[in-house]
């Protein structure tokens, strides 16, 4: 299975719902914002915003290549041809859409989707390797009966109905999670998709963290309303269903406006943070970087955001299995925004991937009205 997708990239749709770092991390048109690129519709979203300039990051050419291929279409298709080339609509005219764009591609871009055409043809947004093998492995539990549980959830229409069936159906959710348990492992999943952030967690398994939150995001939230689990348990996104922010058709026109404040660079994180010099508030968005960091390594990188970042930067990180807070030295200066945190949260579209956030204060000087000390 692994060669089978070693020519995709490891991620391309989705998984966060990066309304969440827009409500905490507050970008104005004077910030300049540095986020991971990924499958590049964190970035596409946080342009919504309106920033000076963002930088999106990533040490994997394939990830920038992705996030290459959604501005293109973004800047050269109207929204209904955007959906159709991505794949959340359907299409037979994606290589012709594709040739449309592939001139304003970089070199290196041009050669990766040209050797790949049947990820073109499929729809970019479902090229990943991660997103591939959890919607099969989904898609064959589906078969076999083993969500029959989960569907109901989509048809209810209020949260007060969804406890009703969490409560009614207890048993039959539990045995559900069990093949959950059963099913999602860290060795199983890793060796199918190469993402390293399933390995490495602390306390308990990637699938009770799964269950664990899936349960909690029901009793508070709608699960037709998360694009995450729409996808997951569907098999794909259609137009009528919740999108991510930069795929809404407001969203979109947002994002096309703010196209020429991105910025691509093949890097590290840490490495960024080595060389940048900033003279104005920084905004970091750095997702889920605890699943694929040591502690030590996770510590450093912390330090190093915020020796960067002048007074008022903020940054926002997600965590995943891997649940890591700022140590007594990294910490120096930086206060945890747990109530935007929290509230943010709470609306949060994702289930899987809470947010945690942070404003770098002056030396000597106050925290905002949102901060409290980092414990």
């Amino acid at each position: 299975m692994i060669d089978r997708f070693r020519r995709r990239p490891l991620y391309s749709a989705d998984s966060e719902d990066t309304r969440t770092e827009l409500a905490v991390l507050e970008i104005g048109p004077e910030d300049d914002v540095v986020a991971i690129c990924a499958g590049g519709g964190r970035a596409l979203s946080l342009l919504s915003a309106g920033p000076r300039a963002l930088l999106a990051v990533d040490k994997r050419l394939d990830q920038i290549f992705q996030l290459e291929l959604k501005a293109a279409a973004l800047e050269a298709f109207d929204y209904d041809t955007l959906l159709a080339f991505l794949g959340i609509a359907d299409s037979r005219d994606r290589m012709d859409h594709y040739a449309a764009i592939r001139p304003t591609l970089s070199p290196g871009a041009k050669r990766y989707w040209d050797h790949r055409p049947a990820l073109v043809r499929a729809g970019p947004y479902y090229a990943g390797r991660s997103e591939t093998v959890l919607i099969r492995l989904l898609a064959t539990m589906r078969r076999l009966g083993l969500l029959a549980w989960a569907e109901p959830f989509f048809a209810c229409e209020t949260v007060e109905s969804q406890r009703v069936l969490l409560d009614v159906h207890r048993d039959r959710v539990d045995r559900g999670l069990r093949w959950v348990r059963l099913f999602v492992n860290s060795a199983s999943i890793y060796a199918a998709t190469q993402d390293p952030g399933f390995l490495r967690t602390t306390g308990v398994s990637v699938a009770e963290v799964i269950a664990r939150r899936l349960v909690a995001y029901a009793e508070e939230n709608l699960v037709r309303d998360s694009f995450l689990l729409t996808m997951l348990v569907r098999g794909r996104l259609r137009a009528w269903d919740p999108l991510p922010a930069w795929l809404t058709r407001s969203g979109s026109q947002l994002v096309r406006k703010h196209l020429s404040a991105l910025q691509l660079t093949h890097a590290g994180l840490t490495d960024v943070a080595a060389r940048h010099r900033a003279t104005r508030r920084l905004k970091w968005s750095v997702s889920d970087l605890s699943c694929w960091m040591s502690e030590v390594e996770f510590q450093e990188l912390l330090t190093g955001l915020r020796v960067v970042s002048p007074a008022g930067s903020r940054i926002c990180s997600r965590e995943f299995a891997a649940k890591r807070r700022p140590s007594a030295e990294s910490s120096l200066r930086l206060w945890a925004l747990r109530d935007l945190s929290t509230a943010a949260n709470a609306r949060d579209l994702s289930a899987l991937f809470p947010v945690e956030a942070f404003e770098v204060l002056p030396r000597g000087g106050d925290p905002s009205p949102h901060a409290v000390a980092v414990a």
